[in-house]
């Protein structure tokens, strides 16, 4: 029957997605044909022009919707970065909101699209989040994006190469099309197997349920 594919849409520096990621690992835990799913990780960035932090994002996200001063919209933004951290630390995460850089994250998508060619794609979604949310990582610090693809398997010249590049360019501009194709403006969102669609950060047991459904569909399916 051969792989479920299942999509998923993140930005290394949005800390739903962090969470959403550990969400998704918990889910294929608990998921009996998990060794038969293979997760496709689609490079997405909420702001690929500037390179703002996630909480510079949130906040002008707030002024914007709620027609909030800066000063008010801080306050807000706070609260749920506040609120994040807590889910995070219940997942089992550490998340430190406030040390986290603003930095263009191109680069760290370039680097995930290498792993995904060396087939190591989900550790290096990993290591990169945990470095960059808990440890407090430059996300545009290409000499220590290097040394996590080395920690990874990869060559140390080959990934000290392609991070000081441009290669695996074209493949996250690629990710960034298939996301525009598909009307797709926000992350998490994860896609199994095309018809079954899940974003945000839903509980374990809701993308359980989505691959549980995405699995008996293709059973039915003729063969």
């Amino acid at each position: 029957m051969g792989w479920m594919e299942v999509e998923a849409f993140i930005d290394l520096i949005c800390p739903r997605c962090y969470i959403a990621v550990r969400y998704l690992s918990d889910a294929l835990a608990m998921f009996e044909h998990r060794d038969d799913i293979r997760i496709l990780w689609r490079s997405f960035q909420l702001d690929a022009l500037s390179g703002r932090s996630f909480d510079e994002l949130l906040v002008v996200g707030v002024m914007r919707s709620h027609r909030m001063t800066r000063t008010d919209a801080t306050e807000v933004a706070t609260t749920v970065l506040t609120k994040l951290r807590e889910v995070a630390a219940r997942a089992g995460l550490v998340y430190q909101p406030w040390a986290t850089t603003p930095g263009d994250a191109f680069a760290a998508h370039r680097m995930l699209q290498l792993a995904g060619a060396h087939g190591v794609a989900d550790l290096a979604v990993e290591r990169i989040q945990r470095a960059y949310f808990e440890q407090g990582m430059a996300i545009d610090d290409v000499e220590s994006l290097a040394v996590l693809a080395a920690e990874l398997g990869i060559d140390f010249v080959t990934a000290r190469s392609v991070a000081f590049g441009d290669a695996y360019g074209e493949a996250v501009f690629a990710d960034r099309h298939r996301a525009e194709r598909r009307g797709i403006s926000s992350v998490p969102l994860f896609i199994c197997d095309n018809p079954f669609v899940v974003s945000g950060t839903q509980s374990p047991r809701w993308l359980h349920e989505m691959m549980r459904r995405c699995w008996d569909d293709r059973c039915r399916e003729p063969r």
